[in-house]
């Protein structure tokens, strides 16, 4: 019997003999979430972004321009905290989530300046649920992280374990190129296909990579190259991401999930959604949305995003590799 029939067999178990173990606590919700140029605004409404996410085990958050604290470069170079990006950092941990960011950051042209020209890429978790795995690979994907032939922004690899232990998988956090012009979707193509050449060349026995976060994709035609990899995206459908649907009534399917075979039990794949910012800060009475439903001078992005979190659940204890 070959390998997939086993572990369709072990899943197929579990649901039988323990149905509330399968989709109850041991279920993470995970989220991927690119909120506009964190770290910038002075006016972000750090709190209520923090207290919307707060019912999910795991975001993966793209578009951190500047990082929390002071320290140092790789290369020995100084940096300096933030008080913006400072600011969601304590409203996150207010709810009650613990942080992994990467060892630095990524630009197209340049990096190591305050601003939007370049990214941290940063992971936020609940620790009574996960644990930074760092004796697997973390890292960039590639090198340089300035002027990348293939990455604009390099991705960053965080593996996490759950607190038994028992279950492994890597969050390998997406910001790809964007536009819609034909040299942007080739330039996309080669970054999918580094990225899945990457994700072969892994040799650790986990082999649950979820590659997720803003892939800028407009249609279904590129995520071929993915798909001849074995790795599928849970917005498969191109749900729209971006909040210009709010106003235009039209968005764009942006953010995306990919996971390959070693996960296809695990990941419910019937539970992605693209989550609803809008509707929550109405119902929460948060927000006056005069003038932000129209998106006049930008103000909502500003103050939230310019997209919309995507979210699905991902069941721990059944985990074979």
């Amino acid at each position: 019997m070959d390998g997939s029939r086993v572990k369709m067999r072990q899943f197929l178990l579990l649901i039988l003999v323990f149905p509330i173990f399968v989709f109850g606590q041991d279920t993470l919700q995970m989220v991927s979430f690119n909120i506009k140029w964190l770290g910038h605004y002075k006016d972000k409404e750090n709190v209520q972004l923090a207290q919307f996410l707060a019912p999910y085990d795991l975001i993966a958050v793209q578009e951190l321009v500047d990082p929390p604290f002071e320290g140092v470069y790789e290369d020995g170079i100084a940096y300096v905290q933030d008080q913006e990006s400072l600011q969601f950092f304590k409203a996150m941990e207010q709810e009650g989530f613990s942080y992994w960011i990467s060892n630095g950051d990524s630009g197209k042209e340049k990096n190591h300046i305050v601003g939007p020209t370049d990214e941290w890429s940063v992971v936020f978790y609940k620790a009574t649920k996960l644990i930074p795995d760092s004796s697997r690979f973390y890292g960039f994907v590639d090198t340089p992280l300035v002027l990348n032939p293939v990455f604009d922004r390099v991705p960053y690899v965080f593996p996490f374990c759950s607190v038994d232990r028992k279950s492994t998988f890597s969050v390998v956090n997406l910001h790809l190129t964007q536009g819609a012009g034909a040299a942007a979707i080739q330039q996309r193509q080669k970054q999918f296909q580094h990225l899945m050449t990457w994700v072969k060349s892994q040799k650790e026995r986990n082999q649950d990579f979820l590659l997720m976060g803003d892939c800028n994709v407009y249609r279904s035609e590129e995520l071929f190259v993915v798909h001849q990899h074995g790795y599928k995206s849970l917005n498969s459908a191109l749900k729209p991401t971006t909040t210009t649907q709010y106003s235009s009534g039209k968005g764009n399917p942006f953010d995306h999930c990919f996971y390959g075979d070693s996960s296809q039990y695990e990941i419910i794949g019937d539970s992605f959604q693209v989550l609803d910012l809008r509707a929550w800060l109405l119902n929460q009475k948060a927000i006056n949305m005069t003038g932000i439903a129209p998106f006049k001078n930008g103000l909502f992005s500003y103050r939230y995003s310019d997209h919309l979190p995507i979210q699905f659940l991902y069941i721990l204890g059944i985990d074979t590799d």
